[in-house]
């Protein structure tokens, strides 16, 4: 065998393996499949945060006192001791009547009132009338209390009428009073309450005195010399009883 063929078929050996990667006839094969990988989303996930309510505190004014203001109409009675002129044994009796108030706090404790009274009383042939316009400063112990204790102080002006022989002549007087005394106020509700209260009243001044003389006092022969000294301070004691019905605004 010669050099040349031996050399050609030794080609030949080498070049087979490179056709049947070539993917020629009759080397066929099968790729294997490529593994498909789907990655699934991840579903996005809503965080909710819940915001705590803000709480606000709001501060109420205090009231100076839940009393407030009052009105009311009040009956009367007072007793008294001592004369005023001298010229009755009925003088300075037992009297009787309405009056109105009208009192109003100043702070938790403290309260004002202006009072009016209209009272009158007699016996036999003798009448007695009194107005006394009354400033008084009242102190309550427990203001928020349905029932309110209190202690009461003032003073003021007493118009006094005093009436002889049935109207046939008679005497108009000022007079200067003082009171002290004590009472409880009971809440009935929002708007109304009631209320009693005593005082001891003393009458220490005159500031003025005018005698009054009818037309049939000379007749009667009962008239009063006109020159009768009735000048002159005299103290009188009394006590005074007074049951009250309020309105409270």
């Amino acid at each position: 065998m010669s050099f040349s063929r031996f050399l050609s078929m030794a080609l030949m050996m080498c070049l087979l393996p490179l056709g049947s990667q070539a993917h020629e006839r009759p080397f066929h094969h099968i790729h294997p499949k490529k593994e498909v990988v789907v990655k699934k989303k991840k579903k996005k996930v809503k965080v909710v945060y819940e915001e705590e309510p803000e709480v606000v505190y709001v501060k109420k004014k205090r009231k100076k006192s839940n009393l407030d203001s009052a009105f009311s109409i009040r009956g009367v009675g007072v007793s008294n001791w001592g004369n005023k002129l001298g010229l009755s044994e009925y003088e300075n009796g037992a009297l009787g009547g309405i009056g109105f108030a009208m009192r109003g706090m100043v702070d938790r404790y403290w309260g004002v009132e202006f009072a009016v009274d209209f009272l009158g009383g007699g016996q036999l042939d003798f009448y007695q009338s009194q107005v006394p316009l009354q400033l008084s400063f009242a102190h309550y112990f427990v203001p928020h209390s349905v029932v309110r204790p209190y202690i009461i102080a003032g003073g003021g002006l007493q118009f006094t009428s005093l009436d002889y022989a049935n109207g046939l002549y008679g005497f108009d007087m000022t007079e200067v009073t003082n009171h002290l005394g004590g009472g409880a106020l009971v809440k009935l509700g929002s708007r109304l309450a009631v209320s009693t209260e005593m005082r001891m009243v003393s009458t220490w001044a005159t500031l003025s005195n005018t005698l009054e003389l009818s037309e049939s006092c000379a007749a009667a022969g009962v008239c009063p010399n006109e020159t009768l000294v009735t000048d002159g301070d005299r103290l009188n004691l009394g006590a005074q009883f007074t049951v009250s019905f309020s309105y409270l605004f």
